[in-house]
């Protein structure tokens, strides 16, 4: 039990000290991979561990187009945190219940970055085209700007070759006003008011530069 602590604590504090989130990712990674690869179980939990390490570390640096042509980066600033959620159109033989916990999350980031209007930016990434993505927001709409064909900005980052399979997803990365990630997520709540639930303390933590913990 010490080790591990040992081995977490180990994690946390030399992904702090990196200066690129790829390579604290890729080193997270790495650490955490699962020793048993068909076990989807043992997969999911080196998965968790690997976001978990990654906390501390200095967010992603990325300029970028939205689909409506405006320029944005993703760095944090003194009186603003940031939210980047990575996701992607759902597949034709994706499960209903699976496309509704996407669809929900949706709703419930457009709640939430309402709330923090001003406090917070909410910045989204799919690597569907722009065509496709205008599209699907006019069914599914969201309040914060997003950038379509984003595999070649996100896939690096996650140790993952660019125009390969999907990377999963989706995922969520919160990063609090001193640039630092205070919570990484991959994956989808059942409903709205779960996700709201769940992520409103975790944004309160970004706003104070405090350690979020489950």
């Amino acid at each position: 039990m010490k080790i591990h602590l040992f081995l977490i604590l180990f994690c946390l504090c030399s992904c702090s000290q990196q200066d690129n989130f790829a390579e604290v990712f890729a080193k997270c990674k790495a650490n955490k991979k699962s020793a048993t690869p068909n076990d989807l179980h043992a997969e999911l939990m080196a998965e968790f561990a690997t976001y978990k390490c990654i906390r501390g570390a200095n967010g992603p640096d990325i300029t970028a187009t939205s689909i409506d042509n405006t320029i944005i980066n993703t760095l944090a600033t003194d009186d603003q945190a940031v939210v980047l959620y990575y996701w992607s159109i759902p597949l034709p033989n994706t499960p209903s219940n699976y496309a509704k916990y996407d669809y929900e999350n949706i709703l419930a980031l457009n709640i939430l970055s309402e709330k923090y209007k001003g406090r917070v930016r909410f910045i989204g990434f799919s690597p569907n085209d722009t065509k496709s993505v205008k599209q699907f927001i006019t069914e599914y709409p969201f309040n914060f700007p997003q950038v379509a064909n984003a595999d070649s900005l996100w896939a690096p980052l996650f140790s993952e070759p660019v125009g390969g399979p999907p990377i999963g997803g989706p995922i969520i990365l919160f990063i609090n006003t001193n640039g630092k990630v205070t919570y990484a997520f991959s994956g989808s709540y059942t409903n709205a008011s779960k996700t709201i639930q769940r992520y409103k303390p975790v944004l309160e933590a970004c706003l104070t530069n405090s350690v979020y913990i489950d």
